[in-house]
């Protein structure tokens, strides 16, 4: 018997599916509503889209007052920084003189101190001070073998000469062997060439700049006593209070006999292998290297020797499978790239002259930084070179080539310049050095340490560095110029290392020396050369990221920007030099500021950031206005300024924009489509002094943002005896620019007739004070207005939006939620707190009545209202909790909103579907504070102001959240809205 064929079902298989793949997808749906409630809103195409978030700028005067102490305390931390410490100066015994170009000027005093500045030294008549000080801070702390005297030219803290001036001061006569006069360049003494006349009492000195100036002994100016040839034992003696070396130690001596060293063609390299060769290696007693007796122990005791030791290779990160030998790797290397290193520098023009022994003799010791060579040798390179690498975060390899390269730079200078230059340049040696050691190595090898390490470490050095002359650096900047060497080369094929070479093989780092070698290496004089190197420094790097690129990446620009933490102008107070602000940034007001740039400094150019968060939808357009007030104290600084659009990363995407000049009658300039929604939100404006010689006069810059009203509203009045009245109500959006009445004129209003393009638009009132103006129309027609905001410059801001029908008025329907906290539970707690006063006070009323008859009957009258009170206060409860609960899910309300001469008025005219009986006197006045945002007129004293804005057209939804303490009780809640206009 056979059975016909089983026709396929679906099968219990297929429900399976279906009922898995439902079940996944509705958890999954539930997790997406679970970490994003509004998900399914934002894909609600059908609704319409959702409109651009408006903000609202308020007057806070608690967070502006907090800005201007914040903004005093930085001035007071800066100027702290600044000032190398506290000196204590005889203000008694200052002797003053007038300085003339004709003539100079000698200032002295009676204990034989004598300043004299030759003629033409210096270009103006200026005033000149001699004071003698009384104490020095710890940071200047030296081994004094005369007097410390401050001079100043003018009032200026530090003054190039144009030839050198001549200091002779008294010393003490037992010092006579080891003193020499010294200058502070702000981080550490510098010794002078000196010359003892033949008393032995008088030290006399060519001083090339000024600063603070004092007689020290030797040990404090870093001088190599003796030197020892690659020949073999010697004595060296190197004097080590450079802040180089180990901090405390004065001297480091060593006895040469048998010191491990490796030799090459060129160089022989002297080291401490480990610390077993240091125990077994027993130091002999030196004596005095100038004669006579031994020096006492806080000059002449070296460094614990383990501090030397060369880094096992066990340690050492470099050592790529080599098998350890004689010598440890980190010397083997050293040596190989020592030998390398000369062979490129040459190549680029950088001889080595041949060594006074067989081969250049260098060291390797502990010390605080990568290496201290003077100018003609030895070399001294760090043995912590591996730990200063791993702290700095970048390749050791790039530290090592880097830092030999640059010590044999030193070794060479000797070549072009004289010890005296050497000093007196050392901004030069340093910085050339610093980029010759990089350069040397491309482009096989890119060690990019001059940017690692003298900007991406020092971000505040970043801000400084073309905010300063070169000639004028402070000592730690010194390096970081390296940075301009190397932009040359790389904007204009190669011309920085041309103009490194002819600056050397002239022997002139002088400014103007430096400018004519830049028109010959680069063709353009060194004042422009350095504003177009502050444009790609301050701006055009943040997309390109050549110039500076490890400064500039990975810093949050709302945060931070080449390290200028956020500052603002607002209350009109002096900030610092380089500032960064935002247009608005959380509570504080700062679409106005005024900044106060002090006098510039030659050949300098300094930058100010300007960044605005979104404030209005794209159709409400802003426009940025810089001003510049010079002051009466010199040639003002040329100011420029680019602005463009930054994402929140960095490099930067899209156009960096051009950089404008800030002139005509008012010197301001007017940047449209900026702060809003679209538009245009950085700035960078830049303060150039190109002159190689004159500072700038000082500025102010005042900058406000111009933002269009939010809207404009129009209504005709009332008709008059049936007829259409030609009387038109017009009020509008009061500007954020009135806040600040330096920067506010006033409101121009314009009319159209409906339907016209809004080129018909004519002007019917100038400079409105207030945002109410009623015009008297020409005829019946229909009418359209729109109002600019006009600022004390007379610019006008873009047109307020045209609104055809009012976006707020008409009844609206939806619920309100409470979402978290409670309304009732404070409430409660408050009724126990009062039962319990009030039950105190009835029973310490009932405790006095005497009569024990009247006690116990007023007592059972109290327990009596109490029970009922109590059960009373229990259903109430019970009814406020189920009300809470019910609010949780959600109340049903329908809102009116009605519009009467430019005021807005809310009521409720049912709750839960049931009508309220609302009277007009009831409602609640409201204000329009912007295009898609009602604020109500007047909160109760002590809550915070509460909006209503559109989330779409015809749909208003926003939350509220109360939180404050009264006593030790906390009234915390939160509640959200949700409403469409059914009607208008």
């Amino acid at each position: 018997m056979s059975y016909p064929p089983r026709s396929r079902g679906f099968g219990c298989l297929g429900i399976f599916s279906i009922l898995c793949l439902s079940f996944f997808t509705t958890i999954e749906l539930a997790a997406l509503f679970r970490l994003n409630p509004d998900w399914f809103d934002r894909m609600a195409f059908w609704r319409g889209p959702i409109l651009e978030p408006e903000y609202t700028l308020v007057n806070d005067p608690k967070s502006r007052e907090e800005q201007a102490k914040s903004d005093a305390e930085l001035i007071r931390q800066m100027e702290s920084a600044a000032d190398p410490g506290k000196v204590m100066l005889l203000d008694l015994a200052t002797v003053v003189g007038q300085y003339e170009p004709q003539s100079g000027l000698t200032l002295s005093n009676p204990t034989g101190a004598e300043f004299r500045i030759p003629a033409g030294a210096l270009p103006n008549s200026v005033q000149v001070s001699m004071t003698p000080a009384t104490a020095l801070p710890a940071a200047m702390s030296a081994e004094l073998a005369g007097p410390v005297y401050q001079i100043r030219v003018g009032a200026a803290e530090h003054t190039n000469f144009r030839q050198p001036a001549n200091i002779t001061l008294p010393m003490f006569a037992e010092k006579s062997k080891s003193a020499t006069i010294a200058i502070w360049d702000g981080n550490r003494w510098q010794a002078l060439d000196s010359k003892i006349d033949s008393t032995g009492k008088l030290i006399t000195a060519q001083v090339p700049h000024l600063s603070l100036l004092g007689v020290l002994t030797q040990p404090l100016t870093g001088r190599l006593i003796a030197g020892l040839g690659g020949t073999g034992a010697a004595l060296i003696t190197f004097i080590a209070t450079s802040p180089t070396i180990r901090a405390g130690t004065r001297s480091a001596v060593w006895w040469a006999e048998g010191l491990p060293k490796i030799e090459t063609q060129n160089f022989v390299v002297h080291y401490y292998p480990n610390e077993t060769w240091l125990r077994t290696h027993p130091r002999p007693n030196l004596g005095n290297p100038r004669g006579g007796p031994a020096p006492p122990p806080t000059i002449a005791t070296p460094p614990p020797p383990t501090e030397h030791a060369v880094i096992e290779d066990a340690k050492y990160a470099l050592t790529r499978g080599r098998k350890s030998g004689e010598h440890p790797l980190f010397v083997q290397d050293v040596a190989e790239w020592l030998e390398q290193s000369r062979s490129k520098l040459e190549a680029l023009g950088v001889p080595l002259r041949k060594p006074a022994a067989i081969r250049y003799d260098v060291f390797l010791i502990a010390m605080k930084d990568y290496g201290d060579t003077n100018m003609g040798g030895p070399v001294f390179i760090s043995t912590k070179l591996p730990e200063f690498a791993e702290r700095d975060k970048y390749s050791l390899e790039a530290a090592m080539r880097s830092t030999i390269a640059h010590e044999l730079v030193h070794v060479a200078q000797d070549s072009w310049f004289r010890m005296d230059q050497g000093w007196r340049w050392r901004w030069w040696m340093e910085s050339s050095a610093a980029y010759l050691g990089d350069r040397c190595w491309e482009p096989d090898f890119a060690p990019d340490t001059v940017r690692r390490a003298y900007l991406m470490t020092n971000v505040g050095l970043a801000n400084r560095l073309p905010a300063s002359p070169m000639d004028a650096a402070k000592d730690s900047d010194y390096y970081a110029y390296a940075t301009f060497y190397g932009w040359l080369d790389r904007t204009r094929s190669g011309a920085g290392l041309k103009f490194v070479q002819l600056a050397n093989a002239q022997a002139d780092a002088t400014i103007a020396g430096l400018d004519k070698f830049a028109r010959d290496a680069a063709g353009a004089g060194l004042g422009d050369l350095w504003t177009e190197f502050a444009m790609d420094f301050y701006h055009n790097d943040l997309w390109r990221g050549e110039t500076t690129p490890s400064v500039h990446r990975g810093i949050s620009l709302h945060s931070q920007l080449l390290g200028q933490s956020y500052r603002s102008g607002a209350g009109g107070k002096d900030i610092p030099d380089v500032s960064f602000s935002y247009v608005t940034r959380g509570g504080t007001r700062t679409d106005w500021a005024l900044t106060h740039v002090r006098r510039t400094p030659h050949l300098s150019a300094q930058a100010l950031y300007v960044r605005a968060d979104q404030l209005a939808p794209a159709i409400r357009k802003g426009k940025l206005v810089v001003a510049v007030e010079p002051q009466n104290d010199g040639t003002p600084p040329e100011v420029l300024i680019a602005d463009t659009t930054l994402g929140g990363g960095l490099p930067a995407k899209g156009n960096p924009g051009t950089f404008a000049a800030v002139g005509g009658p008012n010197r301001s300039i007017l940047l449209d489509n900026w702060g809003t929604g679209g538009g245009k939100n950085a700035a960078t404006i830049l303060l150039v002094n190109r002159s190689l010689t004159e500072m700038a006069g000082s500025v102010y810059l005042r900058r406000w943002l111009l933002l269009a009203p939010a809207f404009a509203e129009f209504q005709r009045e009332e008709p008059v005896g049936g007829l259409h009245s030609r009387h038109w109500t017009v009020t509008w959006h009061r500007a954020e620019l009135k806040d600040f009445p330096e920067a506010f004129k006033g409101y121009n209003v314009y009319r159209r007739k409906w339907g016209e393009p809004d080129s018909a638009f004519v002007r019917v009132k100038t400079e409105a004070p207030d945002e109410v103006y009623t015009d008297h129309a020409p005829d019946d027609e229909d009418y359209a207005y729109m109002v600019r905001v006009v600022d004390a410059l007379g610019n006008e801001s873009a047109d307020s939006p045209v609104e055809k029908y009012d976006p707020f008025q008409g009844i609206w329907e939806g619920e309100v939620k409470l979402v978290d906290g409670s309304l009732v539970e404070p409430l409660i707690a408050a009724f126990k707190k009062a039962g319990e006063e009030e039950e105190k006070k009835e029973l310490a009323a009932i405790a006095k009545i005497e009569d024990p008859a009247e006690r116990a009957r007023r007592q059972r009258e109290w327990d009596a209202t109490k029970q009922k009170v109590k059960s009373l206060f229990e259903d109430v409860v019970k009814l406020l909790r189920t009300f809470e609960q019910f609010a949780r899910l959600g109340i049903p309300i329908q809102m009116k909103i009605r519009r009467t001469k430019g005021e807005y008025f809310m009521s409720f005219p049912e709750v839960c579907w049931q009508a309220t009986g609302w009277k007009d006197e009831d409602d609640i006045a409201m204000t329009r504070d912007g295009m898609q945002t009602l604020k109500v007129k007047k909160m109760p004293e002590g809550l915070p102001d509460m909006f209503l804005r559109l989330h779409r057209k015809d749909e208003i939804r926003g939350e509220y959240t109360l939180d404050k303490t009264e006593g030790n009780q906390r009234l915390f809640c939160k509640i959200k809205w949700s409403f469409e206009r059914k009607a208008k």
